[in-house]
């Protein structure tokens, strides 16, 4: 099958709708039902009035699987932060329990490192994501986070049949390199602060902190 112009596939998420402007090349295309398999090859083609080249069509893929895998990788991580976020609260809570030296001076200090550490989990989050926000009004209330960033570099690849501008090649990999800045920040404190709380809970016998 030859197409006129190019399909876009949109795949909605929690966060918005992503946009991914496919290459032009042969594509195929399997369908099983009960069982049963069908396949067929198909063709994505330019609009022929369009005089955008095969390599500007190249760039706009490759920009747009860039942002699309910096914002999986954050996605990843904002999950991985939240549930230790959750699990550091949760040992913080264990060691107030009155319950023998729990609550003496060592459940003290560990309650301190608790907050501590999710007071620096926090700072990164806020970084990535907006955690304030319940509501698509809020993006007028509070400061955009990197993924917004991001979304907004994927409609601006996604949004013509050309070339990313200058502009938008520019901010992409700002934002890329940002995010990859606070993943790291994030990688040092698992590996740090936090495994030496974890060192902490099990010398106390509390648990164990096991997103990481």
């Amino acid at each position: 099958f030859f197409f006129s112009s190019r399909r876009r596939h949109t795949n909605r998420d929690v966060t918005g709708v992503q946009t991914c402007a496919l290459p032009i090349c042969t594509y195929s295309v399997e369908l099983t039902v009960e069982g049963k398999s069908q396949s067929a090859e198909f063709v994505l083609v330019k609009d022929p009035r369009l005089s955008t080249t095969d390599q500007a069509y190249q760039a706009q893929f490759k920009l747009h699987m860039q942002l699309i895998e910096s914002l999986s990788k954050l996605k990843a991580t904002v999950n991985r932060l939240r549930l230790m976020k959750k699990q550091i609260g949760e040992a913080a809570a264990r060691a107030g329990q009155s319950n023998g030296q729990r609550n003496g001076k060592g459940g003290a200090a560990l309650r301190r490192q608790a907050a501590a550490i999710t007071q620096k989990l926090s700072a990164i989050e806020k970084v990535m994501v907006d955690p304030e926000r319940k509501s698509a009004r809020d993006v007028l209330r509070n400061p955009a986070g990197l993924n917004d960033t991001l979304f907004d570099m994927v409609q601006m690849t996604t949004t013509a049949d050309a070339a990313p501008t200058v502009q938008t090649l520019a901010v992409s990999r700002e934002t890329m390199a940002k995010v990859d800045r606070e993943i790291e920040k994030f990688e040092a404190l698992v590996k740090g602060d936090i495994a030496r709380f974890d060192k902490a809970l099990a010398k106390a016998r509390i648990g164990y902190v096991t997103a990481a």
